[in-house]
């Protein structure tokens, strides 16, 4: 017998309860979204429904606001507003930002007295920083750097201003202990007369100071000049624009006059002995043990007295450079001049005109 199976198959469908008069409701509908806006500009709300242009605008890949950006966080610590081009590519040259085009941030303005970054800080305590720029280059980093790039007019890279008789326009510090740290570099490439630094006092009363150099330590100096390429060390602009001074590279001082506070010229020699022991007034006569070289007169009527230890002298010539260590070891021998001496009344009162020899009371100090 042929036996025949059937497979019924049943749909189930899930039923729901309807009163009676009711039609079931229709799925919600999404609210449309009206407006229209300008092709790459990132669209805004003006409205529950309705859509337009915004501030923001992407060109390429960059991004440009036409309104003002305001970042706020209530976090310490915390950026409001962080800019950052994490590229590794680029030219390493000394003035490849000029060409480089990568920026973290990038501010621009074209009104006259527009700023094209400003940063501000309103602290009134602390150590607030209005703008802070920072670099870990092993290479030339550069923190902050300003530029003018108009070949014309009178373009400012950097300028500092403050209104407070206590503050400071431009502070420089370099925090290094060692090494050649600069605070504050000055550098110019042009050929015309150009400044690499350049300090001025604008009031026309007062005693103002154009640049002033300080140094704490004994061994520092305020102000150094060096003529790496042998030109003038120093220049001294009067007015009407002439040169009341200079110094030329190989220290030779051309001037019109000098008025110094000594009153004689001296030549500084060396001594016999622990220059210690000398001091000034002493009369000194010639070594004949040495070669130019004097010592203190030791005997009566010396014919060998060369001179007087000079004690403010207004001229002092030498034979060594002024860091020559051997200069440190001479004194100053009075040549012309009227210079103050030891004196001893032995022979009675000292009169004008009297002749004066070494005497021989020996100085006891």
């Amino acid at each position: 017998m042929e036996h025949r199976m059937f497979w019924t198959f049943v749909l189930c469908l899930s039923l729901v309860s309807v009163g009676l008069g009711q039609t079931p409701a229709p799925p919600t509908a999404t609210a449309a979204i009206h407006g229209s806006g300008t092709t790459n500009t990132v669209p805004k709300f003006t409205g529950p429904r309705n859509v337009g242009n915004s501030a923001i605008v992407d060109s390429n890949g960059a991004v440009s606001v036409s309104e003002s950006v305001a970042a706020t966080i209530d976090s310490a610590p915390g950026q409001a507003l962080v800019g950052a081009n994490t590229t590794t590519l680029g030219d390493t040259g000394l003035d490849a930002i000029d060409r480089a085009s990568i920026f973290g941030v990038h501010g621009s303005t074209f009104s006259p007295a527009g700023i094209a970054v400003f940063g501000e800080n309103s602290a009134s305590a602390g150590d607030p920083v209005g703008v802070l720029g920072r670099t870990q280059s092993g290479d030339r980093g550069i923190g902050v750097r300003g530029q003018a790039f108009s070949s014309i007019g009178g373009g400012i890279g950097v300028l500092g201003e403050a209104l407070s008789p206590a503050g400071i326009a431009v502070y420089g510090n370099n925090g290094a202990a060692s090494g050649d740290p600069v605070g504050v570099a000055g550098v110019t490439s042009s050929t015309d007369r150009g400044i690499g630094v350049r300090g001025g006092a604008a009031a026309s009363t007062g005693t103002g100071i154009g640049v002033l150099g300080e140094a704490i330590s004994p061994n520092g100096a305020a102000g150094v000049f060096n003529a790496i390429g042998g030109g003038d060390i120093l220049v001294g602009i009067g007015f009407n624009a002439f040169t009341a001074f200079r110094v030329n590279a190989n220290g030779n001082v051309f001037a019109s006059a000098y008025n110094v506070g000594g009153a004689d010229f001296a030549e500084s020699l060396a001594v016999a002995g622990d220059r210690m022991r000398y001091r000034p007034g002493d009369i000194l006569v010639i070594d004949a043990t040495g070669v130019s070289r004097v010592k203190l007169a030791d005997s009566p009527y010396s014919s060998l007295v060369a001179g007087i230890y000079s004690s403010k002298p207004g001229l002092l010539a030498s034979s060594h450079k002024m860091n020559d260590p051997d200069f440190a070891k001479e004194v100053p021998l009075a040549v012309v001049g009227v210079v103050p001496c030891k004196v001893t009344a032995e022979n009675g009162p000292i009169n004008a005109g009297d002749l004066l020899v070494s005497s021989s009371t020996p100085d006891t100090r």
